[in-house]
């Protein structure tokens, strides 16, 4: 069912796929009607929310798994060979009693996994530090218009948003990323802005013919000085 807040059904569905939910939305859907709304609450308050200054505000979403120990019958299997009539007359009353006997039972305990989702804006509670997180990073400051139409909001909502995925450790994902994304990609930029390295390497060889050519032209004036000395020794020596 498509929620009534296309804003609120864009996330529903980039969480449902993101997470790769088993059975479509239905823990986003279990997560906005938890504590009589409350979460959904939250939800619509981070979209409507006008911020007076350029500080971002964040939206996170946490993937758990809830552990549950279950009862769980399992039919017993007799050995009924053994007990098995020979004769048609001891055969015909052996099934009546048989059809007469309610099955019996033996009870096992079991462990079963239910999946979870949890939300949070502006924090990061510590209990979820390993689980897995999708975000929603607002671009603007101001209201989040609800758009007209679910195609709508396909292409407006990614404008307005960075939004990714991540697991485990916070601290370690945003190190690796840093020194693996980021800064070569800042490198990068600031070398295409300031020309460096490109400059360098053109100028390279022209500076070394530049810085040659001086010395050249150096040593030429001191040797014809020299010369010139040595002419006017002679003269005055005559």
């Amino acid at each position: 069912m498509v929620h009534n807040d296309l804003r609120v059904e864009w996330i529903r569905r980039g969480v449902s796929a993101g997470f790769n939910l088993s059975g479509g939305p239905n823990c986003f859907d279990e997560l906005l009607s938890r504590r009589d709304g409350e979460e959904e609450e939250k939800i619509l308050r981070f979209l409507n929310f006008v911020s007076e200054d350029d500080s971002p505000s964040c939206l996170l979403f946490f993937k758990t798994f809830r552990e549950e120990q279950i009862e769980v019958e399992i039919p017993e299997v007799k050995n009924e060979e053994a007990s098995r009539p020979q004769s048609g007359t001891d055969m015909t009353t052996y099934t009546q009693k048989k059809m007469e006997q309610s099955p019996s039972y033996s009870t096992e305990f079991q462990v079963v996994y239910h999946m979870e989702l949890h939300v949070a804006v502006n924090e990061y509670p510590e209990k979820y530090l390993n689980s897995c997180v999708f975000y929603f990073l607002r671009s603007t400051r101001d209201t989040i218009s609800e758009p007209l139409d679910i195609n709508e909001a396909y292409v407006l909502m990614p404008r307005l948003f960075d939004f990714g995925i991540h697991s485990g450790d916070p601290l370690s994902v945003l190190q690796n990323k840093l020194a693996n994304v980021y800064i070569p990609l800042l490198t990068a930029h600031q070398m295409k802005e300031t020309g460096g390295g490109y400059q360098s390497e053109a100028e390279g060889p022209t500076s070394g013919k530049n810085e040659r050519k001086s010395s050249a032209k150096s040593r030429e004036k001191a040797g014809g000085g020299k010369r010139g000395r040595n002419r006017t020794d002679k003269v005055g020596d005559i």
